[in-house]
């Protein structure tokens, strides 16, 4: 007697090839998913991604400040070196304000700098 309850091969191929895709399309869509995880962490968060790149414009833009005020500076004191260098008044300037030198018998008046008055 043959079996009754045994499916013919043709069905039993078929639903070993159902099984096969279905495995394979869920391979690849956890491939695909890893994939673009792996790609937004690179995007967004790698040394080379979005944050990153952002920090990086600002650190930049800081340091641009940082060098035009160190600029400004030089520039200041490279002026006040060619004064103290050949201006005889501005020597003598820095000389009675900075360090409080005073000719023989003159006397010195210091008055309070001015506040501005709001009532004006």
């Amino acid at each position: 007697m043959k079996n009754i309850h045994r499916t013919p091969r043709h069905l039993e191929k078929e639903r070993e090839q159902l099984r096969r895709i279905s495995f394979q399309r869920k391979l690849r869509k956890i491939v695909i998913g890893v994939g673009i995880i792996i790609l937004i962490w690179f995007f967004i968060g790698g040394d080379l991604g979005i944050i990153s790149m952002f920090r990086s414009i600002r650190y930049r833009e800081y340091l641009e400040k940082v060098m035009e005020a160190e600029e400004k500076k030089s520039s200041e004191l490279t002026q006040k070196i060619e004064k103290l260098s050949t201006d005889t008044f501005f020597i003598e300037q820095v000389a009675r304000t900075k360090y409080g030198m005073v000719k023989d018998g003159e006397t010195v008046f210091l008055f309070p700098p001015e506040k501005p008055n709001s009532n004006k």
